[in-house]
């Protein structure tokens, strides 16, 4: 968890403790993981590509809480904190739904998916936090001075093109409904009129 403050200057808040990898071909996974554990050890394989995609909570904790806190975002850009401003107990019940749509996705594919909750805390540090906005309150939480956001920035801009919109495609082929992800994805589109 980190922010460039400068141009040449990245503030790092916290580590996480892994990350999942795969690759594509498939049959190269072994090969870069051990070659890029040499520089930073810190790659576990994932079962494939999919699965390191859909088990990424970005789409789960970025847009939907930037896109119910337009208002106080565009009011205050520089000092709004996306996870401790923007996740509430309300907004926090919101994510936990959407993620159920991410993980039943991926049980549709043969994934056994973490949720959010158990993902934060594999990796920062676990606690006896049950849901997001617990979490992010918590002192495992890398979360608390990263301030700034942007209603145009990546958290919408890059997290529904790339992982929410795709994770839709992927429930349609399985019959499976997604009225949370519908929702973050009909909301961005019509706010970026994209």
């Amino acid at each position: 968890a980190c922010r460039a403050t400068d141009f040449d200057t990245v503030e790092i808040y916290k580590k996480k403790n892994y990350l999942k990898m795969g690759t594509y071909p498939q049959t190269k996974s072994e090969f870069i993981i051990t070659k890029l554990n040499e520089v930073l050890p810190m790659f576990r394989p994932a079962k494939n590509v999919l699965e390191v995609a859909l088990d990424n909570p970005n789409f789960v904790v970025h847009p939907l809480p930037t896109l119910l806190n337009i208002a106080s975002i565009e009011n205050n850009p520089s000092g709004w904190r996306h996870y401790i401003d923007g996740i509430s107990p309300v907004i926090s019940s919101a994510i936990h739904e959407l993620d159920k749509e991410r993980i039943e996705i991926g049980k549709a594919f043969g994934l056994n998916l973490m949720t959010t909750i158990e993902a934060l805390k594999e990796y920062y540090g676990n606690n006896d936090s049950e849901t997001i906005y617990e979490y992010v309150n918590s002192d495992e939480s890398p979360y608390k001075d990263i301030y700034g956001q942007n209603v145009f920035g990546r958290y919408v801009s890059e997290d529904l093109p790339y992982l929410a919109v795709p994770a839709k495609a992927l429930a349609n082929i399985a019959g499976i409904d997604t009225p949370w992800i519908d929702t973050v994805i009909q909301l961005g589109s019509m706010i970026h009129h994209k």
